[in-house]
């Protein structure tokens, strides 16, 4: 782990800290930890679904652009030229468009 790395997670620990020993002289200990940890680890997997979502759309959207598919139908042309069927089945698998045509204005 980085120096700086270990020191934000130890400020935030510390801060983590100091903020329930002051709100748990006001509610009880116990519960609070217990709230907190389910807020915590509701608002975690929430956290975890949108990111999941946006890395998803993102690749989503690079797959289905024109300088991804026309990279891959270069590389796919090679491969069939050199008849290397590995490199087409992972071209298909990645989201290579094969039906569709080179140049301007294809559809």
């Amino acid at each position: 782990m980085k120096l700086g790395c270990f020191l934000a997670l130890l400020l935030y620990a510390g801060l983590v800290y100091g903020y329930f020993a002051w709100l748990g002289q006001t509610f009880d200990g116990r519960a609070l930890w217990i709230a907190s940890f389910v807020v915590g680890l509701i608002g975690g997997m929430l956290t975890l679904a949108v990111v999941n979502l946006g890395v998803w759309g993102a690749q989503e959207v690079y797959r289905r652009s024109d300088s991804a598919q026309n990279l891959w139908r270069q590389q796919l042309e090679q491969a069939v030229r050199d008849g290397d069927a590995g490199t087409i089945d992972r071209l298909c698998q990645r989201g290579a468009e094969l039906l569709r045509k080179a140049g301007a204005g294809a559809k």
